[in-house]
C-alpha cells in the first residue's frame, strides 16, 4: 500500500545527521530498506559517468591527492566516490574516470532533495527509507538516471573542501589553499584541471537520434531529453518547440498578405495588431505551460542558480549566517567596477556598434548610386554587397561582444550564479539590441524608406540565421570528425599489440577511446546563447511585422531547422553539460515581454509612417496622425495589459497542488510537534493510548 505523505518521516537534525555519514558506515541498513545487492559495493564493475582531466604538466602525486580526496569517506572529508587514474596515450595528461555505488548515490539524492515519481503517482523527495514505494525501485542501478547520477558526482566532487594540512598541494607548490576552500573549483580555476565534463551515454544518444534530431514529424521527446540532459536543457527546447507552434499563425497570415497585396492598408493594420496581440497570448500561455512542466518535474518553487560561484572571490572573512570561512568582497569594490569600467566599456561598445553602421549607409548610398548610374545585373547584385557584409560583421561583432562580456562580468566578481547571470543576460541583450536593430531603426524612422527596410531586414535575418547554423554546426562537427579519426587510429595502433583473444582490453580500450573523443569536444556552458539567438529572432519578427510581413515564415522555417541542428549538436558535437534543475526561463521571460511592449511602439509608428496613411489622410499634418497612432500605441498596451491579468501565470490544478503540499508539510511539522512534546511531558502518543486501552 502507498505511503502517504503524512507517513514520511520529518527530516530532524538527527536523522540528517545520519544520513551524511559514509556508504561504507550504512550499506547493511541501506541494503535491508532498499534492496541494495551486495555487488553494488565491488567498484570494478561501476561505469564511469565522470571524467576529470589535468592539466598536461600535472604530476602523479598532484594526481594520486586528489584521487584519495575523491575516494575518502565523507567521515573524513572525502567524496566517498570512486576514482581510477588513467595516463592518457602514455604521455598524455592525467585523467581520473570517477563514478559511485548505487548506495552511495541513493544517500546524496536524498541530501539533495531530488524528486521522483511515486507507485501512487505522486512526485516525492527520495527517501532512502521508503524506496520500495517509488516507480522502477525494483533496479535500484537504473532507478536514478545516468544524468541524475554525475549531477550528484558533480555536487559531491564541489562538496571537497580543503583541511589544515592540504594548505599545498603535493607536487604544486605554486598553488595553494585556506582552509575550507572547495579543491575542485579552485584547481579548475587554477587550470590545475583542465576539464571537468560528464560522458555521454551511446545507447541513449541512439534512441535519441532516432525520436528527436532524425525524426521529420514527430514531437519532441522532451520528457526523455530531461531525463537525459537535465530541466535546463529540456526547458529551452520546451520554450523553442512553443515558440515555433506559435510563429504559425503569424507566418499563414503573413504569407496570404504577401500573396494577395501590399498596399492594403486595412490589411496592414490588422496584420500588425494581430502579431502584438498573438505575442502577448503566446508569452503568457507559455508562463502557464512552464509552470505545468516545473510542476511536473518537481522544481516548480526551485530558485536558479541561488549557490554561491565557484570563481568568487576576496578576503577570507567568517560568514555571520554559516559560522563558515569565506570569500567576502566588498559591494562598493564591486559597484566600482561596473560603473567606472563596464558601463564605460559597454558604452564606447555601443558607441563602436552605431558607427559601424553609419558605414554601412555610406557604402550602401555609394552602390546604389553606382547602380543608378550603371544599370546593369552586376550593379544590381553589387547593392546587396552592403547589406551581406554588414549581416557578416555585425555576427562577428556579436561574438567579439560576447566574450568581452563574459570577461567583464566574471571580472566584477558577483557572488551568486543568479546575479553573475543576470548581469551578463543584461550586458549581451543591450548591445545585440544596439548592434542588430538600430540599423533598422534608422531606415525606419530616420531615412523612412520602408523598401530598404523590408530589404535590410530579410537580409539581417536570413543571413544570420545561416552563419549562426553553420557556426553552431558545421565547423565544431568538422573538427570533431577530424579528431575522432586521429584518436580512432591512434588506438588501433595501440590495440594491435595487444592478444585478439583478449576480450577485456578490448572492451576497456573502447571504453578509453569513447573518453578521450569526449574530452576532445567542446563544452556546452549553457543555455544562454540560445536564448540569445531567440530574442533577436523574436525582434526581428515581431518588431517590424507591419512592413516585412514573411518575416515569421522565414523564423518558423529556421525553428523547425533549429530544433534538429540543436539537439544534433547537443547529441554529436558537443559534450554532454551537467544536469541542473530550473523552474522556468529565468529573465529571458522579462526579456522578451519587454521586446514585445517595444513591438506596440515601432509597429503603430510604422503604420503612421507608411505611405498608405498618407494617402489615405492627405489633410491632416504628420504631428496629428502621429498624435492618432500614439493613442492607439496606449490602447493596445492597455489591451495587452488586461490579456497578462487575464490569463493565470500558473493552471489552477497547480496551485491547488501547491496548497496541498504546503498544508500536509504544515501538518507533519505539527504532528512531529505534538509527538515531541507529549515525549516531553512523559505522555503517551494517542494512538499507543488507545491500543494499550483496546488491548486491556
Amino acid at each position: 500500500m502507498a505511503l502517504s505523505l503524512l507517513e514520511f518521516p520529518v527530516p530532524t537534525l538527527a536523522v540528517m545527521s545520519l544520513m551524511i555519514i559514509s556508504a561504507e558506515d550504512t550499506s547493511p541498513g541501506l541494503r535491508k530498506r532498499g534492496g541494495i545487492k551486495e555487488k553494488d559495493l565491488d567498484t570494478t564493475e561501476l561505469k564511469t559517468l565522470v571524467c576529470l582531466e589535468f592539466a598536461s604538466k600535472v604530476t602523479e602525486d598532484t594526481v594520486d591527492w586528489l584521487k584519495s580526496k575523491i575516494d575518502a569517506p565523507k567521515t573524513k572529508d572525502g567524496a566517498g566516490l570512486v576514482a581510477k587514474k588513467w595516463k592518457r596515450n602514455g604521455d598524455g595528461p592525467w585523467v581520473l574516470l570517477i563514478s559511485g555505488t548505487t548506495e552511495r548515490l541513493l544517500l546524496s539524492a536524498e541530501l539533495m532533495e531530488i524528486k521522483k515519481p511515486c507507485k501512487d503517482g505522486s512526485l516525492r523527495e527520495i527517501s532512502v527509507k521508503h524506496l520500495d514505494l517509488f516507480q522502477d525501485s525494483e533496479d535500484l542501478d537504473h532507478f536514478l538516471t545516468m544524468s541524475e547520477k554525475q549531477r550528484i558526482i558533480l555536487q559531491e566532487l564541489e562538496s571537497i573542501r580543503t583541511l589544515d594540512e592540504d594548505i599545498s598541494i603535493p607536487g604544486i607548490k605554486s598553488v595553494t589553499f585556506y582552509r575550507g576552500e572547495a579543491i575542485v573549483a579552485g584547481l579548475l580555476m587554477k587550470k590545475v584541471i583542465y576539464q571537468l565534463y560528464p560522458l555521454h551515454d551511446k545507447k541513449e544518444l541512439k534512441y535519441l537520434a532516432k525520436e528527436w534530431y532524425q525524426a521529420v514529424v514527430k514531437k519532441q521527446p522532451i520528457e526523455h531529453v530531461r531525463r537525459y540532459f537535465g530541466e535546463t536543457v529540456a526547458m529551452y527546447f520546451s520554450f523553442l518547440g512553443y515558440y515555433t507552434l506559435a510563429l504559425l499563425p503569424p507566418a499563414t497570415i503573413g504569407l496570404v498578405s504577401k500573396l494577395l497585396t501590399e498596399s492594403d492598408l486595412d490589411l496592414l493594420i490588422f496584420f500588425s495588431f494581430f502579431n502584438l496581440i498573438w505575442a502577448t497570448i503566446f508569452l503568457e500561455s507559455w508562463k502557464r505551460n512552464c509552470a505545468t512542466l516545473a510542476y511536473q518535474w518537481g522544481t516548480i518553487n526551485m530558485e536558479p542558480f541561488s549557490k554561491a560561484r565557484a570563481a568568487y572571490y576576496g578576503e577570507l572573512g567568517v560568514n555571520p549566517v554559516t559560522g563558515i570561512l569565506e570569500p567576502q568582497y566588498p559591494n562598493w569594490k564591486r559597484l566600482v567596477k561596473l560603473y567606472t569600467v563596464s558601463l564605460p566599456v559597454v558604452i564606447v561598445c555601443l558607441c563602436l556598434a552605431v558607427k559601424v553602421m553609419l558605414i554601412f549607409f555610406y557604402w550602401d548610398a555609394i552602390t546604389a548610386e553606382y547602380s543608378s548610374k550603371h544599370p546593369s545585373t552586376m550593379a544590381t547584385l553589387l547593392t546587396l554587397v552592403p547589406g551581406i557584409g554588414y549581416a557578416i560583421v555585425v555576427t562577428i561583432m556579436n561574438a567579439a561582444y560576447n566574450w568581452l562580456a563574459r570577461a567583464l562580468t566574471d571580472w566584477e566578481n558577483h557572488r551568486l550564479e543568479s546575479c553573475h547571470e543576470n548581469h551578463l543576460v543584461m550586458k549581451l541583450v543591450v548591445f545585440n539590441f544596439v548592434n542588430c536593430f538600430m540599423s533598422l531603426f534608422h531606415i525606419a524612422f530616420i531615412q523612412k524608406n520602408m523598401e530598404m527596410l523590408r530589404r535590410s531586414l530579410a537580409t539581417l535575418l536570413i543571413v544570420q540565421q545561416l552563419i549562426q547554423q553553420c557556426q553552431e554546426t558545421l565547423i565544431p562537427y568538422l573538427i570533431y570528425k577530424y579528431y575522432k579519426r586521429k584518436i580512432t587510429k591512434s588506438h588501433e595502433k595501440q590495440n594491435s599489440d595487444q592478444s585478439d583473444s583478449d576480450d577485456e582490453w578490448s572492451e576497456m580500450n573502447n571504453d578509453l577511446i569513447f573518453a578521450e573523443i569526449e574530452s576532445k569536444k567542446r563544452a556546452y556552458v549553457s543555455t544562454l546563447d540560445d536564448y540569445l539567438e531567440l530574442y533577436l529572432q523574436f525582434g526581428y519578427v515581431f518588431l517590424f511585422s507591419a512592413v516585412y510581413p514573411t518575416a515569421a515564415f522565414w523564423a518558423l522555417c529556421n525553428n523547425v531547422m533549429e530544433i534538429r541542428s540543436d539537439a544534433f549538436k547537443l547529441c554529436r558535437i558537443l559534450q554532454r553539460p551537467f544536469s541542473r534543475p530550473t523552474s522556468g526561463i529565468g529573465v529571458w521571460q522579462v526579456v522578451f515581454e519587454a521586446m514585445g511592449a517595444l513591438a506596440v511602439m515601432t509597429n503603430c509608428a510604422l503604420v503612421a509612417h507608411s505611405p498608405q496613411m498618407k494617402s489615405l489622410m492627405p489633410d491632416h499634418k504628420e504631428v496629428d496622425i502621429l498624435m492618432w497612432f500614439v493613442m492607439a500605441e496606449h490602447a493596445i498596451l492597455l489591451l495587452k495589459y488586461l490579456i497578462e491579468m487575464a490569463i493565470p501565470d500558473e493552471p489552477e490544478w497547480v496551485k491547488i497542488a501547491i496548497e496541498k503540499v504546503e498544508y500536509e508539510a504544515n501538518q507533519i511539522l505539527n504532528m512531529q510537534r505534538l509527538i515531541d512534546i507529549q515525549k516531553t511531558l512523559g505522555l503517551q502518543h494517542p494512538k499507543e493510548a488507545k491500543k494499550r486501552e483496546e488491548e486491556s
